[in-house]
């Protein structure tokens, strides 16, 4: 008779879906684990309806580890309901639900448990930094600023420290007789059952990237759904509606109030929809626009203006709009006396820190020739002028650009304007030019760089001229040319 044992220290939940490529090696970094595998872990295998060879390979480690390893099959029903069958038969006094693809440290589950056993009059819940590998490598870089020391984090101290991943996070048994994976979600159910979470015990514990790390495969194919506007609808409009509308309940029920972490998560989903492909459709977008409008008018403007948009402040600008309602950037954007870009009365940097992008400069039948793209969220009449170190200007011309990839824009706002800059400069001496931003009674000189990200269009160029052989230099602000007659 087989002895079934009852007091894993974990049980590693999988839902398995069509995943025969990466199925073994995901089980193997379970079986492998310091900890010790069978004393201390159980694997439950939920077969979600796979029709390729997930499951004889699954059967195979079932046969080989009978004690530790269970298989279970169901009909496809997605990873919710998947993950909500592997909880019902769960023993382990900790749950983590590993995804079919990818791996744990092998230390993981010793330092997980070990973190937990220091903390579990404080926390439920305990996460590993993501590493991701395969395609893209390297440490995720939302973890790098929870530094080289495992510790517990408090959301309502550190409201911007949320973390969504399931897979990389493992949970106290207990916390399953309230709460199971919503199976309504297909997409954003790890950041909704999370923040449920959240809501009723805001400290977590986070593991140093130095001690483990969940390793997440970033597969080299991508069968992406994501091109067609009846995904964009659904990620648009119906997920965040409803996960919005959820969390919102379930915050007004549990705390009484918004915590400010939870707007920040508002704020994060609205986000992370701002990059979804231009083709939606305008229905699409009005939906997705008052939606937007519903969600911030449970978020302050102060969380808005304090929210890490990694210095895309265009970003802060669309949310502002979404906010108040308005979309005249004119209300929101103003320059100061100190050439400040302000918005509402916060700075986001000064006009000297605008650069304009060379696409090419040469100089041809004794003229200096520049072609360049400007991105811009002035509001104020400016131009632009190129002036020689003696003292004379030649104004730029302007021409405002249609080219969707090169304005700063989000869906069918454009935000910032682009425009393609020309001039044609007259080789008469040598000296410096400088490409100077004229507004606000002021000339900023702007710093010269270079559309293409290197130095092979700008390198030190010699041509040939009536007036003498010219060498063409670009540095930072200069352009500099030396006519040796």
């Amino acid at each position: 008779m087989i002895d079934v044992k009852n007091n894993y220290k974990f049980s590693i939940i999988i839902s398995v879906y069509n995943v025969e490529k990466y199925i073994k090696e995901s089980i193997e970094s379970v079986i492998n684990q310091s900890i010790g595998f069978i004393d201390n872990v159980e694997l439950l295998l939920v077969d979600d309806g796979s029709t390729d060879n997930s499951k004889v390979i699954c059967k195979d480690f079932e046969s080989k580890y009978p004690n530790n390893i269970h298989y279970y099959y169901k009909s496809n029903g997605g990873a919710s309901s998947a993950r909500n069958l592997g909880i019902k038969y769960a023993k382990g006094e900790y749950l983590n639900f590993l995804d079919s693809d990818d791996l744990l440290h092998k230390d993981a589950l010793k330092v997980v448990y070990d973190f937990f056993e220091q903390n579990k009059d404080t926390i439920d819940i305990v996460t590993l930094p993501i590493e991701c590998f395969e395609k893209q490598q390297g440490l995720y870089h939302r973890y790098l600023k929870f530094g080289n020391k495992s510790r517990i984090v408090d959301l309502e101290i550190t409201p911007q420290d949320y973390i969504f991943s399931a897979a990389a996070s493992f949970y106290k048994k207990s916390l399953f007789k309230e709460y199971k994976f919503n199976t309504n979600l297909k997409l954003a159910e790890d950041l909704y059952f999370n923040t449920k979470l959240f809501l009723k015990n805001s400290k977590f514990g986070i593991i140093s990237h130095t001690d483990a790390v969940y390793y997440y495969r970033k597969r080299y194919s991508n069968n992406s759904i994501t091109n067609t506007n009846e995904y964009a609808e659904f990620w648009l409009v119906d997920v965040l509606d409803y996960v919005y509308k959820g969390l919102l309940r379930d915050s007004k029920k549990i705390r009484k109030n918004i915590p400010i972490f939870l707007q920040y998560i508002f704020i994060y989903n609205i986000v992370k929809r701002m990059d979804t492909p231009n083709f939606v459709t305008k229905t699409t977008l009005n939906k997705f626009y008052r939606l937007c409008e519903n969600i911030l008018s449970n978020v302050t403007d102060d969380v808005i203006m304090t929210y890490n948009f990694n210095d895309n402040y265009y970003l802060l600008i669309m949310l502002l709009m979404f906010k108040n309602k308005d979309y005249d950037i004119k209300k929101l954007v103003y320059i100061d006396s100190q050439n400040n870009i302000c918005i509402k009365g916060k700075t986001i940097k000064n006009l000297q820190e605008y650069s304009i992008q060379i696409s090419s400069i040469k100089i041809q039948d004794d003229e200096l020739y520049i072609n360049a793209y400007f991105s811009d969220v002035i509001t104020d009449n400016f131009k632009l002028v190129c002036e020689h170190n003696l003292g004379n200007k030649i104004n730029i011309e302007l021409t405002e650009s249609d080219n969707i990839f090169m304005q700063r824009r989000f869906f069918d706002f454009v935000i910032g304007k682009t425009y393609i800059a020309t001039a044609k400069i007259p080789v008469t001496k040598s000296g410096e030019y400088t490409i100077k931003l004229i507004t606000n009674n002021s000339e900023i000189p702007l710093q010269i760089k270079n559309i293409y990200g290197d130095d092979s269009i700008l390198l030190n160029k010699t041509y040939n001229t009536t007036a003498g052989e010219c060498e063409l230099h670009i540095n930072n602000h200069l352009i500099i040319i030396n006519l040796n007659n």
